[in-house]
């Protein structure tokens, strides 16, 4: 059923009223599965943004996805997640270093 009305559930999440907002994202919730991969790919690839398309409606998925975490449990990787070497790590720091202290205006690099 959600899918039916989601343009309009859409547009109640632009209400000016916090407890109206509060409610349509409720329901909003409650419609889209509860794990991360489902709502990464509910937000990257289903949802049709374009009734929120003149307001920042990244602040909508980011929501959808921090909804899901639970507060005391450390965020973690599946086992066989791809990872990013150590030695990336130390050349993303050396570049980042470089760059914060070079002469050229921030930007330009």
């Amino acid at each position: 059923m959600f899918l039916k009305v989601e343009r309009q559930y859409m547009l109640g999440l632009r209400s000016r009223d916090p407890d109206v907002r509060h409610k349509f994202f409720t329901l909003y919730h409650d419609s889209i599965g509860k794990t991360l991969f489902t709502r990464l790919q509910y937000i990257i690839q289903t949802q049709e943004w374009e009734a929120l398309s003149d307001v920042f409606w990244l602040k909508q998925g980011l929501d959808l996805l921090l909804a899901i975490l639970v507060e005391h449990e450390p965020i973690t990787l599946a086992s066989n997640s791809a990872q990013v070497c150590p030695q990336l790590f130390w050349l993303f720091h050396r570049i980042w270093s470089w760059a914060e202290g070079c002469p050229w205006p921030s930007g330009t690099i």
